[in-house]
């Protein structure tokens, strides 16, 4: 898993600040992909972007995910209102040969668990 901070200096980083939120990724390699997966409740699929980049020397994938709350409550005949968003921006190294960049898919479902596929080569 990774962390979007340093080790050890995750839980009290985020827990001090808030408008960004940490979020663990788990990697797992199979025969036919690689999967990157994290929950994250409060991210909506449209809020999700997923891209490859390409360089000379590298494959990037990076991730970013947004997400947004607001509260309202009544006390006494006021009305209060509050509103926060987060963000998280992972980027991962991938193989130069081995993937199939066209074919990456991103899915988040209704418990607001992120899978992404990124498809091996056939070898």
């Amino acid at each position: 898993m990774h962390c979007c901070c340093f080790p050890g200096f995750c839980s009290e980083f985020c827990s001090a600040i808030s408008f960004a939120f940490c979020t663990r990724f788990q990697q797992c390699e199979t025969d036919e992909a690689i999967v990157f997966r994290a929950n994250v409740p409060g991210v909506m699929a449209e809020d999700l972007h997923v891209q490859v980049e390409d360089t000379a020397k590298s494959r990037l994938l990076q991730i970013v995910g947004k997400k947004y709350k607001r509260t309202a409550t009544n006390d006494g005949g006021v009305t209060k209102e509050q509103t926060s968003s987060g963000q998280f921006v992972k980027v991962y190294k991938l193989p130069m040969d081995k993937v199939l960049v066209d074919e990456v898919r991103a899915e988040v479902d209704e418990k607001g668990i992120i899978t992404i596929t990124v498809p091996k080569a056939r070898s």
